[in-house]
């Protein structure tokens, strides 16, 4: 008995010294980038690097009360955001957002990085869903943001 308890740790701590540790995959650093210094056509400035994109700015078929629009910022460092592609960095995040017209609620659809700047480019496998902002509405940009919408084209 004494012999086959000695076998068995033998053979568990050989098999344990054997196995290979598991590799850290190592992150690229952050790369510092130059911004674009001109507005692409079809975006309004927001804040410094965040832009309003015009052209997905709509109402919700099917529920008039909401307007989706997407709000792009360009980075000012790279971001690593492809986990199957080391060397191939975000530039820009792009996110998309409903305003209430009628509850003046606001919530992140959704949101990714981009190859490049303004959105374009490869979208990242990194997303965020469905997120409710009703605390930081109030007091940012946002508000008056979706109020400019509401009224511009929710009573259209």
């Amino acid at each position: 008995m004494k012999k086959l308890l000695f076998i068995i740790f033998a053979i568990l701590s050989f098999s344990a010294c054997t196995q290979r540790p598991v590799e850290e995959k190592i992150q690229p650093e952050n790369i510092n980038l130059t911004l674009p210094s001109l507005v692409k056509s079809g975006f309004v400035r927001l804040k410094e690097d965040q832009f309003i994109d015009t052209y997905t700015v709509k109402k919700v078929p099917g529920n008039e009360n909401l307007v989706s629009f997407d709000l792009v910022e360009n980075l000012p460092q790279s971001v690593y955001a492809y986990p199957e592609q080391p060397l191939q960095y975000a530039k820009s995040l792009r996110k998309v957002f409903l305003v209430n017209c009628e509850s003046h609620g606001l919530t992140l659809v959704n949101s990714a990085y981009y190859t490049e700047f303004w959105g374009d480019g490869t979208k990242s496998p990194i997303t965020i869903h469905n997120t409710s902002l009703a605390r930081l509405y109030k007091n940012s940009p946002y508000r008056i943001l979706g109020q400019v919408v509401c009224t511009g084209i929710y009573q259209h």
